[in-house]
């Protein structure tokens, strides 16, 4: 499986009794990003319309615990347009939230996507991958951009008391923590 990381546009949204949504663009068409490839515009259009069903979005693509769905993905003029809602899990959750804190200082979020390549070529003269086809597994939050050319447009969270939330997320980890000693203990 090929990874290719971009910095992106990414917005979050959500409230007190939502788990939060996302949306941003996860790959740049037309450039040549750090592994000397260009993701070329119709690139994603024959596995698009699955995607959605199947792909998920990942923490630095780590399969074994996705951390929320995609309801949309569509080719823009820009590149690979994904929207979609974290889980509620603790890990999502503390995903969001850093997300949202980073785009809130003005500080970069990346996403990255995980594909096989399905059409491509090599261009000599250039030095790089020409990729044409792809099948889309996953696109991840990550911190190191593969494509510098993408970035963070902006972050809403519609959330009334950010604190809330926070202590929310923190109280629920507690009783996790909780949970699981109790069980080690054979006190479940």
């Amino acid at each position: 499986m090929d990874k290719r990381i971009f910095e992106c546009q990414f917005k979050t949204l959500g409230d007190a009794d939502s788990p939060g949504t996302f949306e941003g663009i996860a790959a740049v068409f037309a450039n040549v990003d750090r592994q000397n490839d260009i993701i070329q515009p119709g690139a994603f259009l024959e596995t698009l319309k699955d995607f959605p069903k199947h792909g998920f979005l990942a923490s630095a693509h780590d399969w074994s615990e996705p951390v929320g769905t995609i309801d949309e993905a569509r080719e823009t003029a820009e590149g690979l347009y994904v929207k979609g809602e974290f889980h509620t899990t603790l890990k999502a959750q503390s995903l969001r939230k850093y997300v949202r804190e980073r785009l809130e200082r003005g500080k970069s979020v990346a996403m990255s996507i995980g594909f096989k390549a399905t059409a491509d070529t090599f261009d000599e003269e250039k030095g790089v991958r020409m990729i044409k086809g792809i099948e889309l597994y996953e696109v991840s939050i990550v911190t190191v951009p593969a494509n510098a050319r993408a970035h963070v447009a902006s972050v809403k969270a519609i959330e009334p008391d950010a604190e809330i939330e926070t202590r929310r997320i923190e109280m629920r980890r507690i009783q996790l923590e909780r949970l699981a000693a109790a069980s080690e203990q054979g006190e479940l």
